[in-house]
């Protein structure tokens, strides 16, 4: 009997406990100190390199130190197993495949209606699409960059194509995207979009920057615009400095003018993320306290949470400049009296994968795949194409198909073939490892520019804050005293949490 290949240890709870989880039984069980700190210790100690699983001579230990009603109960949920590994892998490679197929008939949508945006952001990813622009006209309606009436019909005939062979996620929600898809300049054209969209029975979410929802305030709602994604980086005089408004004007005092609007006049949800690296990260604290007098840190209609920036070096390779366990420790204190802030997107994920199993008893569900450009997204562009990856819209390398042509609806397969089939099973490295059903491979327009190969890992720090998240989400569970139980995270409603921006 050994310890199985696919269970997690959590860090130490704050009564010297640990968790364990297991990605193929879905079990998850507090163990004591005497079971959980020495798997701990030789999960940690193997967990440099990666594969990231318990060492299997230091578990040995563990297992032979065990009494006989212990082991029973470990092996009845899966913790110890007496499968050889390989047989322990084609169950992960079975489930993997499993729930890429669900996910595969749950295809994702979003529409850019610009390519353009009325930001500077110091830190987007977009700013290298922002420049192309800039040097080729100084109109932003020039083709390609703005969509208009005539790609509508052509638009919704493709997303009726692709959504009538698969089964509804979340209802009909189709994701407004950019470039900044509420601008102003645009409302014309976005109110016609969405009025369509409606009509055909969709509703819509927006990851906007949160400027211009004003001008928006018609369509924004559970019956039209039912959620909102926004980006608020601290205090003002830290917010201005990096996302700039082309204007001139302080774009802290926009936004927040308008999140309070849509708080009091509309019943839209807003989704409230702070971007991240060194130089803002202290000044987090200072802007909770701000969100707490504004009474957004209790509303039941905000989520608050935060998430690194990303930079890119001179090869191409791509990087968080603060890695989840560095947010970690900045702001789990922070976080910890607000059941609606989460510290970080892994925090967050764990959140939605405990819910069930702490307040019904489910299993753990386990993800074969990282984000919906592995099973299906589709972000359709002004310039007629459709893209799979939200990291890189109107890059060639994730351009799956076209929608504008003379043959409409037509997909380039091969594309298409390669990332939409992306799952951990197919991923050699993840095979044996322990978060791969958790972590589902991580990024894969980050595993390619990094590795050179979109079907390799892209770990970063992921094993260790998972394990703390474990232990953190688990330890306030049960400490009921400190806060309400588990993080009341409205996750029902929100299908987008792999829209990284």
């Amino acid at each position: 009997m050994r310890v199985s290949s696919f269970t997690v240890v959590s860090t130490e709870l704050s009564n010297g406990s640990h968790v364990l989880a297991n990605a193929i039984t879905g079990a998850v069980d507090v163990v004591s100190p005497e079971v959980g700190a020495p798997l701990w210790e030789a999960l940690s100690e193997s967990a440099t390199t990666g594969p990231w699983q318990v060492s299997p001579e230091q578990a040995a230990h563990v297992v032979a130190s065990l009494g006989s009603s212990k082991r029973s109960q470990l092996s009845a949920r899966g913790h110890l197993t007496t499968l050889p590994v390989v047989s322990e892998q084609h169950l992960m490679s079975a489930i993997a495949h499993g729930t890429h197929k669900i996910q595969a008939r749950q295809p994702v949508v979003a529409i850019l209606p610009s390519l353009e945006c009325n930001y500077r952001c110091t830190y987007c990813f977009e700013r290298p699409l922002q420049h192309d622009l800039e040097a080729r006209s100084g109109n932003d309606k020039f083709d390609g960059v703005l969509m208009t009436q005539d790609h509508l019909e052509p638009l919704y005939g493709a997303i009726d194509a692709i959504l009538a062979d698969g089964d509804a996620r979340q209802g009909r929600i189709l994701m407004l995207y950019g470039g900044e898809p509420l601008d102003r300049r645009n409302a014309r054209l976005v109110t016609a979009l969405v009025e369509k969209g409606l009509q055909r029975g969709y509703t819509f979410h927006a990851m906007t920057n949160g400027h211009d929802l004003d001008h928006y305030l018609p369509l924004l709602g559970k019956r039209g615009i039912g959620r909102v994604y926004v980006t608020l980086d601290g205090p003002k005089h830290i917010h201005d400095g990096r996302r700039v408004v082309t204007s001139g004007e302080s774009s802290f005092d926009a936004i927040t003018r308008n999140i309070q609007l849509l708080i009091d006049a509309t019943d839209a949800e807003i989704d409230l993320s702070m971007r991240l690296d060194p130089s803002n990260t202290p000044w987090a604290s200072e802007a909770l306290r701000l969100y707490d007098t504004w009474d957004w840190t209790a509303n039941p209609r905000v989520t608050i949470g935060a998430r690194p920036v990303h930079v890119t070096g001179a090869n191409g390779a791509v990087h968080p400049a603060l890695n989840e366990s560095d947010l970690l420790a900045h702001l789990r204190q922070a976080t910890a009296p607000y059941a609606r802030v989460v510290p970080s997107r892994i925090a967050g994920l764990v959140v939605r994968m405990l819910k069930p199993v702490l307040e019904s008893g489910a299993r753990l569900q386990a993800d074969g795949t990282h984000c919906s450009a592995n099973s299906g997204s589709y972000l359709f562009a002004p310039d007629g194409a459709i893209y799979a990856c939200w990291g890189a819209p109107c890059e060639r390398e994730c351009k799956v198909g076209t929608y504008m042509g003379p043959d409409g609806l037509s997909f380039d397969t091969e594309t298409a073939n390669r990332w939409f089939t992306r799952k951990v099973a197919d991923i050699p490295a993840c095979r044996s490892c322990a978060y791969a059903l958790f972590c589902g491979g991580g990024c894969a327009l980050h595993a390619e520019r990094n590795n050179g190969e979109l079907f390799s890992p892209n770990c970063n720090d992921f094993p260790f804050a998972f394990s703390q998240c474990l232990a953190d989400e688990v330890d306030a569970y049960l400490d009921v005293g400190s806060r309400a139980g588990l993080r009341s995270l409205n996750a029902a409603s929100n299908p987008f949490p792999w829209a990284h921006r």
